[in-house]
């Protein structure tokens, strides 16, 4: 590979590509490479702006020229990993809503089914917040059978993510 201080402008956005990708596999934290990554984004955005060609000098400055180098150094130098993998669920629950009811499906491994479901005693206004109470009361009408570790299974991506994310910005859910 070439030294990040003698690349051109589209060779230095192939390379920051291809750093920003393996750091991402490597999980490593680019808070770390900070100004690297802002003085090639500088140099990319004189380029969009017609101030510079795709083959004129990158032209890092030096201390970012170091990070960048640090940073490649550290692709290249990776070592195995052993990814222990995560336990796995023993049960799955499915759940669905609309704005008249809902209704849930337990599927444990032992194969004995169970549903659970009804109509709304009070109306939901959005359907995320009806998405969310129907997995509510079925991990409430399951819960004399819950196992340890279980798949939940919503088919509401908003509701799924604030539930990824453990927070959400919509009133609805808190």
């Amino acid at each position: 590979m070439p030294a990040l201080n003698s690349l051109t402008i589209a060779e230095m956005e192939v390379m920051a590509s291809r750093f920003l990708y393996a750091a991402a596999i490597l999980g490593t934290r680019l808070c770390d490479y900070y100004f690297f990554i802002k003085a090639v984004r500088r140099r990319l955005s004189a380029l969009n702006r017609g101030i510079v060609q795709e083959t004129s000098p990158a032209n890092l400055p030096p201390s970012a020229v170091g990070l960048g180098e640090r940073l490649r150094h550290i692709i290249e130098n990776n070592r195995k990993r052993i990814i222990n993998p995560t336990e796995k669920a023993s049960a799955a629950i499915i759940t669905d809503a609309s704005l008249h009811g809902w209704g849930a499906v337990f599927l444990p491994d032992s194969g004995d089914v169970k549903i659970a479901g009804g109509k709304w005693e009070r109306k939901s206004f959005l359907i995320m917040q009806a998405e969310a109470r129907a997995v509510r009361l079925a991990l409430s009408a399951f819960s004399a059978i819950l196992p340890s570790t279980m798949d939940v299974w919503v088919d509401n991506t908003s509701l799924r993510g604030a539930a990824n994310k453990g927070s959400s910005k919509s009133h609805a859910l808190t």
